[in-house]
């Protein structure tokens, strides 16, 4: 499990699996640091400027070949590593954090809350999102919560991101949200807007999944 240490505008986390660990500060810059856990020696240690949403480091130890990279997204700052030895892939470890900004909703606008009398919609035509080719050479997978403002014909008028994940993964499930269809929620069995949770679930092995979900 990743830890997390909140300093100003950065973030440390850090995750490992039987033989490396991985360390991440990521603020202004990124730090990186792989440690082999084995004889504790430091593979990598090496500060990266952000150019853009993501950034790479590639080295050699011995006959090993590391590829670690960093992604943030929003408020969220996630890093992989995999250890390759020739053409076989010999450890992974994966990691995230989320900075912890406030969360904030979507405005009402008159819409209700799903619970009560007032019954959630229900799904009746989505468009799949895609999986991003670099999420899957990351081997990201969870889940997005898209919080979905839904008016009484059953159309997504507004929309965002309450759980992210990295590498062009949320913004596919946003994307593919605001295409949905419903049938409106009801209060009293009457159509009214209504504010609800969506929960798009990746999964490397099978493609997407998409599951609506009460606030």
């Amino acid at each position: 499990m990743a830890t997390l240490i909140a300093l100003l505008f950065a973030v440390t986390f850090e995750a490992h699996s039987p033989n490396y660990a991985l360390e991440v500060t990521s603020g202004e810059t990124a730090k990186i640091v792989l440690t082999d856990l084995q004889n504790h020696a430091v593979l990598v240690s090496e500060e990266v400027a952000w150019t853009g949403p993501s950034a790479e480091i590639a080295r050699d130890f011995g006959d090993r070949h590391a590829v670690i990279r960093v992604y943030r997204s929003g408020n969220f700052v996630s890093a992989s590593a995999d250890i390759e030895q020739g053409e076989m892939l010999v450890d992974s470890i994966r990691a995230g954090c989320s900075l912890g900004a406030k969360r904030v909703h979507i405005p009402a606008n008159g819409a209700l809350r799903v619970g009560g009398n007032v019954q959630a919609p229900k799904l009746v035509d989505r468009v799949e999102p895609a999986y991003s080719a670099e999420a899957r050479k990351a081997r990201i997978s969870g889940i997005v919560i898209v919080e979905a403002r839904i008016d009484e014909s059953g159309r997504v008028t507004d929309a965002m991101v309450v759980k992210p994940l990295p590498f062009g993964l949320s913004e596919a499930a946003l994307d593919a949200v605001k295409q949905w269809r419903f049938e409106p929620g009801t209060l009293d069995g009457k159509p009214v807007p209504v504010v609800f949770n969506v929960t798009v679930n990746f999964k490397l092995d099978s493609g997407t999944a998409a599951a609506p979900s009460p606030y």
